[in-house]
């Protein structure tokens, strides 16, 4: 089997992060192909290891850099193989290109329960971008809240075609509607 092809489809899986790059170290792994596998991510100007397998050995280890899709540094991963190293750099880039990172560093305004019988409540393109951080809206007694929604017949809000309470980049949309509300 073609290592290449393997890892692309790993990484192009419609997947959680943490389980693309946990099935990344296992393949490689488990096919002999590395001694050690390493993520390390940055948060906070410290580094934390994300998933490793293996024997840490850094002697002939390659250092790859994991980038978010902006181009800005994520983190970095090490591999101990005897393996190409433009294979496993070409597979980073791929999974800075596929992979939604930016949980990681947002993650006070980004969460998923990919276990919850509702999961994702309302139709969308991907899931990987559908935060349930504020499932229940806290903009819905808001008449003015900036959804999209309709109202019923009986004058409650129907926001079943609403998605802005599930997009990261609402997050802070969110907090400021609601700290004007707080403050009047």
């Amino acid at each position: 089997m073609d290592i290449s092809i393997e890892l692309k489809r790993i990484v192009e899986s419609k997947v959680h992060y943490l389980e693309i790059i946990n099935n990344i170290n296992s393949y490689l792994f488990n096919t002999d192909l590395v001694k050690y596998s390493a993520f390390y991510f940055f948060r906070g100007g410290k580094e934390f290891l994300v998933a490793s397998i293996g024997k840490e050995l850094l002697e002939n280890s390659i250092k790859i850099e994991i980038t978010k899709r902006d181009s800005s540094p994520l983190g970095y991963w090490i591999v101990n193989t005897e393996l190409d190293g433009k294979i496993l750099i070409d597979i980073s880039r791929l999974m800075s290109e596929k992979i939604f990172f930016d949980e990681w560093e947002y993650s006070y305004s980004f969460t998923q329960n990919k276990g919850c019988e509702y999961f994702p409540c309302h139709k969308i393109k991907d899931e990987n971008k559908f935060s349930c951080l504020f499932c229940y809206c806290p903009l819905y007694l808001i008449a003015d809240c900036g959804g999209n929604f309709s109202l019923l017949p009986n004058g409650m809000k129907d926001c079943s075609n609403c998605l802005l309470p599930h997009k990261q980049e609402s997050y802070q949309y969110i907090v400021n509607k609601l700290s004007f509300f707080h403050k009047n």
